[in-house]
């Protein structure tokens, strides 16, 4: 009975490996098959993006070439073919109206008011503004300063300045300059 009860037991031990073993081997297969339909879905999930820039890259270069052309059509003298962008002058225009009006009745303490009193209910929208207003003056001071410096040749020194001019050094005669 004893030898039965060692034969069961080793019976039991040796099944127990088995299952084991087999349950190891379904873990790595199916750890196996996760790893390769994670890969499956970032890849597909990577070629969705992709398509999705493509077509809103198509989408901003054809909506910047139909400004580009009512830009063309305004500068031309044909506002017909500009609708949209004229809106936007006519827009810009009435803003524009508006802000000297007010300059012309509150001065320059209404103003302030307003701008605190925007500044406080939209934070980020003044900061965006000062920022793209900041980007635009720093541009126009730069594109000027280009344009003096090209357009000023450099003035001599005058005579009564106590400065002596760099004179270039002699060169022999023949020598190559």
């Amino acid at each position: 009975m004893a030898q039965q009860a060692g034969d069961v037991a080793q019976t039991a031990k040796a099944a127990a490996t088995d299952v084991a073993s087999e349950a190891q081997t379904q873990v790595r297969a199916v750890a196996d098959e996760l790893t390769t339909q994670a890969r499956a879905l970032i890849g597909t999930t990577q070629d969705h993006v992709r398509e999705q820039a493509r077509q809103r890259a198509e989408h901003a270069a054809q909506g910047l070439r139909s400004l580009a052309g009512e830009l063309q059509a305004l500068s031309q003298g044909r506002p017909q073919e500009a609708e949209r962008l004229a809106g936007w002058v006519r827009s810009s225009q009435q803003r524009l109206q508006q802000w000297s009006d007010r300059l012309d009745r509150g001065g320059i303490d209404g103003v302030v008011q307003d701008l605190t009193s925007f500044a406080r209910r939209r934070p980020l929208v003044f900061l965006g503004a000062c920022l793209g207003a900041g980007f635009v003056v720093g541009r126009i001071a730069k594109d000027a300063a280009v344009a003096s410096a090209d357009a000023t040749p450099a003035a001599p020194l005058p005579a009564s300045s106590g400065m002596t001019p760099v004179r270039e050094p002699a060169t022999p005669a023949g020598a190559p300059r």
